[in-house]
This record gives structure tokens, sequence and C-alpha cells, in this order.
């Protein structure tokens, strides 16, 4: 691997250094007459391209909320943002002994790609979960003081109001307020746009609910690189369903064009944590490299069970990282990765026969709305 190559891949999987404090001065806005209705734009109302429409966008039969998501019915006395939505990896999160060196790199790959990512996303969510904003028909704005890392204390503006645009046909409006749902957030940090995000429910302290949110990272911030766009998007069911997805996406060299990068979803399903199956698709893109360079990776698995059943593909930069170009479909023993008999995942209930290989993500799914930005 080349200098230059080496430097692209730190570049591109740099974490977000984010670390949020709230000063003690917070306030919000109220109006009794909203003065604004309508359909809302971009992420902020759902309209970006992998929104609800397409329930389990690469990882089928595994989303199963139907609407019964995990959040509160009634709006609560003050609204906060859950403390984190990752999916935890369990055995696949920790380093693994294997007698076979490549395939054993190539399993461990992709959930080591999600916890990076997952990581940035609880690290921005655990920031936000400090902050209590109050409920009501007649609120719609929040004011924080915020110092981010080693910044100036900057100032935080939650915006909850309905902002003109085009939504998918069949999604409900944002309420325009933090009274109820769906409640649709911009928030702008020290003056300049840095998320927005929708709540489809209430977030409790058992349950993340369902929502989403894009950010834009700011120079201010330091850490990461500026211009780098992330969404997630989250479902977590009361009957212990959860999915959550991630998309990822960085500024080209000249500043304005956009590098697709990365493409998660992540769903767990089962009641007892012994015996829950998680299924991962991801694709990672490195357009930057010299050669094309892609990875594609699908995995399933039961950590009672101790199987892990799936499949990856690899070229260029990940070819040569992880020693091989991917292989079918098979079924290995967790932790010593040796191929296992394709009956024993059969048995144990794992195949990946109805999971697809998710698309790489868009400069749509990792963009503020257009008129956040003017």
């Amino acid at each position: 691997m080349t200098p230059q190559t080496d430097a692209m891949i730190r570049r591109y999987t740099s974490l977000l250094a984010l670390t949020f404090a709230v000063s003690c001065t917070s306030s919000s806005d109220s109006t009794e007459d909203i003065g604004n209705s309508g359909a809302t734009d971009g992420l902020a109302d759902g309209t970006d391209a992998a929104d609800a429409p397409d329930a389990t966008d690469g990882v089928d039969g595994e989303d199963g909320t139907d609407g019964q998501d995990g959040g509160a019915t009634e709006p609560p006395a003050v609204l906060r943002f859950p403390a984190a939505v990752g999916i935890e990896l369990g055995k696949l999160g920790q380093d693994q002994k294997a007698d076979s060196a490549a395939i054993a790199t190539t399993i461990e790959q992709g959930p080591g790609l999600l916890m990076e990512s997952q990581q940035v996303v609880d690290t921005i969510l655990a920031a936000l979960h400090t902050i209590e904003i109050p409920v009501g028909a007649d609120v719609t704005a929040h004011d924080a003081s915020l110092v981010v890392g080693g910044s100036p204390e900057l100032a935080a503006h939650f915006d909850f109001t309905v902002h003109a645009g085009d939504a998918p046909e069949g999604a409900a409006a944002c309420s325009g307020n933090t009274g109820a749902l769906p409640v649709c957030f911009r928030l702008s940090l020290g003056g300049e746009p840095f998320i927005a995000g929708r709540f489809e429910s209430w977030p409790t302290d058992s349950s993340a609910g369902s929502g989403h949110f894009v950010m834009r990272q700011l120079a201010s911030l330091g850490g990461g690189e500026t211009g780098t766009g992330i969404a997630a998007r989250w479902e977590h069911a009361a009957d212990g369903t959860r999915r959550t997805e991630i998309h990822w996406g960085v500024p080209g060299d000249d500043g304005e064009s956009f590098v697709a990068f990365r493409h998660a979803v992540i769903t767990a399903t089962g009641h007892s944590p012994e015996a829950v199956t998680k299924t991962l698709s991801l694709h990672d893109n490195l357009a930057a490299a010299p050669t094309p360079s892609e990875l594609l990776y699908i995995g399933r698995w039961r950590e009672d069970a101790e199987l892990w059943v799936g499949r990856a593909e690899a070229s260029g930069v990940f070819e040569s990282m992880l020693g091989l170009s991917g292989f079918p479909t098979l079924c290995a023993t967790i932790g010593t990765w040796q191929t296992a008999a394709d009956g024993a995942c059969v048995e144990a209930g794992l195949a990946i026969d109805d999971v697809l290989p998710v698309p790489l993500a868009t400069a749509t799914d990792v963009s503020l709305p257009a008129t956040f930005l003017d």
C-alpha cells in the first residue's frame, strides 16, 4: 500500500472528534400562531433517498416495525435526543483470533467499519442528549450555549417551525413545534447550519424510538474533515427489533463535488440479548483511490449459536488491505472463523438469501436541506 493510499484511507476513516458541553444558559421561543404550514424540505422532512417508504433498504425482512416503534405514544415532559442509536456488535466487535487470517480479517472488517461510524453518530447524539427541550404546541425554537471540544462557547439554535419544500407522497407534514409528532428540527451552531432531522416518535430512556438526522461537519468544531456529511436513520421497535442506517460522504478535492464513502444498514431481532440475530449490509467506496476500490459486505450472525454466515466482495485498495477479493456465501464459527458446514447455519436459522447489497450513498443522502444553507 502506497503512503498516498494509506493517507487517503486515514482521511476517509478519521472520526469526528465532537465533544459537547452544555452551558447553563438555555431558553425557548414560543408563539401562539406558528404562521406557517405545509410540507418541509430535505432530510428534515423525510425526503432523502433512504426514507421510510423503503423500509428495509437492503436488509429485507428485518425491519418489522410497521409503525410499532419503541418510542412513547404521549408527549414527554421534555424532549431529549436519544443517547445512542448504534447497535452493539457483540463478539464481532471484539478482536478475534483466527486460523484463516484473510477470511477472518474480511469477516471482521464490516463490523469494524460499522462500529467506527456508529461511534461518530452516537458521540453526536450523546452530546445532544444533554439538552432538555420544552415540549408544547407553542414551542417553535430553543436556544442553548454549547462548548464544542476546545472551541469557544457557541450559540446553538433549534428551529422547529415548518419550512416550505417538497415532501414525498404520503409523508406526514412536520408539526411545526415540539408538541406533536412529527417534530422536525434544524440546529445551527455558531450561526452555521449544522444538523437537520426529524423525530417520528418520542425517544424514551429505554428506547430511541424512530427518527433521522443529517449533519455537516463544521470547521469551527475541529476534528474530522470540514464538509463531511453523515446521516443516521433509526427505527427501534417495541418488539425488540432495531434498525439503524448510516450514510457517510466527504467533499471532493475541489470542495464542491461529492465522494460517496459509506452506506451501512444493521438490524437486530429477538428479545433475549443472547439469542439476537444481527444482520449487516455495508457498502464502502474509496472513489479517490488510484484504482476502483469498493467493499461489499453482507453478514448475519447469532451470538448464542456462535455462527456467522455471509459473503464479501473487495476491489482495489480493499483487496490489497484484506489480502483477497472476497468470497461467496460461507458459514463460519465466530471466534475461530473456521468454515462450518452450511447445514449448521441453516439449522440455526441463518441465511442471507433475503439480504440485498445496499447502494452507495448519494449527495442527497448526506446533504442538509438547500433552504437551510441559503
